[in-house]
């Protein structure tokens, strides 16, 4: 009986201190349930700028938004364009008049109208050929010129396809080969500056 009675005590004691463990283990707070915070989610979170802002740079690069209003100062016309990280070259809207001769070098002339008000003809040498597609997705041949493209104070220069942008929503596009070390895409923001190169 006193057998017993001692080894009862004992499981008594045994449950109540395995008790103790699990109430003093339900009362820490679950890491699981507690409100982490993203860092993505947190820039994400962030308003998108869209108005006029004071240029930002990184490094010698300025920072602009994915649209910005920009000026061909051949043309002395504005509008808007799409900076483009995904493209490798970039494009403005354009019909081919002519392609012709001169000392062995091959040029054309072309007809530029940004906003269907103001047309000017231009002539540039032709430095290559390239093949985009057409809006029925067929491969065409265009030629590829020097141009010269304003955002805000920045003069951009370099290899241009004439191409017939109607019927894409910008007609100019700056790709890689113009952005390189001179631009950095902030796709948060849009128009955050005007064209505003100095142009002797």
């Amino acid at each position: 009986m006193d057998f017993i009675k001692k080894h009862s005590y004992r499981f008594i004691v045994g449950i109540a201190a395995c008790a103790s463990l699990i109430l003093a283990i339900a009362s820490q707070p679950d890491a699981t349930s507690q409100t982490s915070i993203d860092p993505v989610a947190k820039a994400q979170a962030k308003p998108a700028a869209t108005g006029p802002a004071a240029t930002q740079k990184i490094g010698t690069a300025q920072l602009r938004g994915w649209l910005e209003t920009a000026s061909i100062p051949a043309v002395k016309d504005h509008a808007r364009a799409k900076l483009d990280t995904g493209a490798k070259t970039s494009s403005i809207n354009a019909e081919i008049i002519k392609i012709f001769k001169r000392d062995k070098e091959q040029y054309v002339l072309f007809r530029v109208d940004l906003d269907k008000k103001h047309e000017v003809t231009l002539e540039r040498k032709i430095v290559r050929w390239t093949k985009i597609k057409s809006k029925e997705g067929m491969p065409i041949k265009r030629p590829v010129v020097i141009m010269s493209l304003c955002i805000g104070n920045q003069l951009l220069k370099g290899e241009t396809n004439l191409a017939d942008r109607d019927h894409f929503n910008y007609p100019i596009l700056i790709g890689r080969n113009m952005l390189n070390t001179q631009l950095i895409v902030d796709v948060s923001r849009v128009f955050t500056t005007k064209p505003t190169c100095d142009i002797k």
